[in-house]
């Protein structure tokens, strides 16, 4: 490692942890990048590895750092998420939590991007309820928004507003996940960037930024509800320090969560938040509180409904069901800007009313849209869990014919001489969909924002991943 720790953040360390434990985890930090690890989308792959498993997280794996995943095309079709091991533990967070009530759940995703966090908890979520998955800049929506379709549940919605908004919602979530913007001390091992851009003052700027966002979510969620508070920083100003500022001006309390000794995770303080060292546990650094609201601020009514008509609107003579397990689902057919898509009556419900003010990315799940008579699906319904397969005929590719389909090139797959819109596989992994045309022609429908831009070399790494769909 080139860049060497930042001197005041060394002496930091020492302060907190003590000599001993403060110069393995330098030590560590310096030693170099660590393994990677992967966790399975169980509502589309079903099966266990030979490797390492993520001690807090079923069907999750520690990889080796130098696999790559970009010429895998079960990667590309959602069967799995790369994402660090610490970052799993909020499965054992989401296992903790109970509601006593019927009611559809409302979730709250308030600093999403890339999509790691979303995706999990979707998964936990399932068809009970609907989660809005927001990312503050822009720019990220769009990668958020991409790893929300390739997980392909349609129980998200993908907005891009400033936290403030959701506060003036007033009291509707259930449940709050704040991976909160920090000074990444966690990723000191990976990153050299996040040394470069660390300091003390910036450690107190993310403080104050951190109370502002988790003052917004405190004030839009439910009484009864639950908030979990994450960072991938080690000092207890951004963790323990924010604990305590949610406990002393708005009376959170404190939600143990139940682990074992063996995964190393240490407290620094009773109803401390849970941490993650490189040096004892699997990922990178991590850490992550459970906290309840057990009083209301408000009357427990949503404050602001707008009264304006909703681009999302019902379309009762759209097939869905041609294409959609609409009755698997529980969803019906929306139109919005020329787009059909299906939606619950939840979701729809969250998109007319009561997110009506802020900027929606992505809702649901995209089914497609009409070019003249000729219907276009969208690339979302590819990946969906609820597709009807039969309504489109599927053509299994070739590695290689596969990795040309992801570069978005003109594919003529061996295994068909039909003609038409074709489901693409891989390995029965579904890739997208693509329009061959004539012997020498086809129309490749994958999003050409998405596309590979490098051709691959294989290694044995490689060749590794390839067989987790097998």
């Amino acid at each position: 490692m080139t860049t060497p720790l930042p001197a005041d953040f060394k002496q930091n360390i020492l302060h907190t942890f003590g000599e001993q434990f403060s110069e393995d985890l330098c030590h560590c930090l310096d030693s170099g990048k660590g393994d990677r690890s992967i966790r399975f989308n169980t509502f589309k792959y079903h099966s266990s590895l030979n490797l390492p498993e993520v001690p807090w997280h079923d069907n999750a794996y520690l990889i080796p750092g130098d696999t790559t995943f970009a010429y895998d095309p079960s990667w590309h079709a959602g069967l799995y998420y790369v994402q660090e091991a610490a970052s799993m533990f909020v499965q054992q967070a989401l296992n903790t939590i109970a509601f006593d009530h019927a009611e559809p759940l409302l979730c709250l995703d308030l600093c999403a991007a890339p999509g790691g966090k979303s995706t999990l908890l979707a998964s936990w979520l399932g068809q009970r309820g609907t989660l809005v998955s927001n990312e503050i800049i822009a720019s990220r929506t769009e990668i958020l928004k991409e790893n929300t379709i390739k997980w392909g549940l349609g129980n998200t919605l993908v907005t891009n507003n400033d936290p403030t908004q959701f506060e003036a919602l007033g009291e509707v979530f259930d449940l709050i996940l704040v991976d909160a913007p920090c000074s990444g001390e966690g990723l000191f091992r990976r990153d050299p960037l996040a040394r470069n851009e660390w300091s003390l003052k910036q450690v107190g700027v993310n403080v104050e930024r951190q109370q502002n966002i988790l003052t917004n979510a405190w004030n839009c969620l439910k009484e009864g509800g639950y908030l979990i508070y994450s960072t991938c920083t080690f000092n207890k100003e951004e963790n323990e320090g924010q604990i305590a500022f949610l406990k002393e001006n708005f009376g959170a309390k404190f939600v143990p969560i139940a682990i074992q000794d063996d995964w190393n995770i240490v407290q620094t303080e009773a109803q401390g938040s849970y941490r993650f060292f490189p040096h004892c546990t699997a990922g990178e650094g991590f850490a992550l509180c459970l906290l309840r609201k057990t009083d209301s601020s408000n009357d427990g009514k949503v404050k602001y409904k707008s009264k304006a008509i909703s681009p999302v609107q019902w379309h009762r003579k759209f097939p869905l069901s041609d294409y959609f397990d609409a009755e698997k689902s529980g969803t019906q057919a929306y139109i919005a800007n020329e787009q059909y898509m299906a939606l619950t009556r939840h979701q729809a419900e969250i998109c007319q009313s009561l997110l009506h003010s802020h900027y929606i990315k992505y809702a649901g799940t995209d089914i497609g849209s009409y070019k003249q008579k000729d219907f276009i699906p969208s690339h979302a319904l590819s990946q969906s869990i609820y597709l009807n397969a039969k309504a489109f005929e599927e053509v299994e590719l070739t590695y290689e014919e596969a990795i040309a389909y992801l570069r978005k090139e003109n594919v003529l797959p061996a295994s068909t001489s039909g003609k038409g819109l074709q489901l693409v596989t891989c390995q029965q992994a579904k890739l997208g969909f693509m329009k061959l045309i004539s012997p020498t022609r086809s129309n490749n429908y994958y999003p050409n924002e998405w596309r590979i831009r490098q051709a691959p070399v294989l290694n044995v790494q490689m060749k590794f991943i390839l067989e987790l769909s097998v």
